[in-house]
């Protein structure tokens, strides 16, 4: 099982902030297939980037069978993802 739990995600420049994600929760079964849709600019391409690691969660925690990605390598996390 894939879970996010109360993620959030913010971008930072000079002069801004812009949150990407507030507080989000999804779970996806083994097995199960998902598509995830929305406008440009909805928080698509950042939820695969704070799956992949490729971005850190400001808040919240993902979790691969009850483990924080965050405890995985890299390739024990593609080989769950």
């Amino acid at each position: 099982m894939l879970k996010l739990e109360d993620i959030s995600k913010y971008y930072y420049s000079s002069s801004n902030v812009t949150c990407a994600l507030r507080k989000i929760n999804l779970e996806f079964k083994i097995g199960e297939f998902v598509a995830v849709t929305g406008e440009s600019g909805s928080g698509k391409t950042t939820i695969f980037n704070l799956l992949t690691k490729s971005y850190i969660v400001d808040s919240g925690i993902i979790k691969i069978d009850e483990y924080d990605i965050n405890d995985l390598d890299e390739d024990t996390l593609r080989n769950n993802i």
